[in-house]
């Protein structure tokens, strides 16, 4: 299944960017149980779907903290399973291409004029962060 394994690598690579311990075993974890409602409901059509160039496990992610958000009081939300897994395939059926075409070509059409810079940095700046982090 080509979406499938996409998502699954994807998935993979955002988890082996996690760094500390235990955020790489809570990170491991949900992207576990994330993929198992994919491979639960994932039949051809639903592959298909997955398989879309436009369509990612970073977009999705996106999506469902959203979503999120929207049930949140004072930065913190309490969501069930079945309506996370309802969230997952809400976005696997979107149909957001042109949305994501649209933004593209917005970044692209972006013209940078040249601006001297100061370099300059600190060390909560220079790590690198992972979607998971963010919990």
């Amino acid at each position: 299944m080509k979406g499938l394994d996409k998502i699954k690598r994807e998935m993979q690579a955002e988890v082996d960017k996690v760094k500390e311990d235990k955020k790489k075993r809570y990170a491991q974890t949900q992207a576990d149980k994330l993929l198992e409602h994919i491979e639960e409901v994932c039949d051809e059509n639903y592959d298909d779907l997955l398989a879309q160039d436009h369509k990612s496990f970073r977009r999705m992610w996106s999506f469902i903290m959203d979503k999120a958000k929207e049930y949140a009081i004072d930065n913190c939300a309490f969501v069930d399973d079945d309506t996370v897994y309802s969230w997952i395939d809400e976005y696997v059926k979107l149909d957001d291409k042109a949305k994501v075409e649209a933004e593209k070509k917005k970044k692209e059409k972006k013209t940078y004029t040249p601006v001297k810079t100061v370099e300059t940095s600190t060390k909560e700046e220079s790590k690198q962060i992972s979607i998971f982090d963010m919990f």
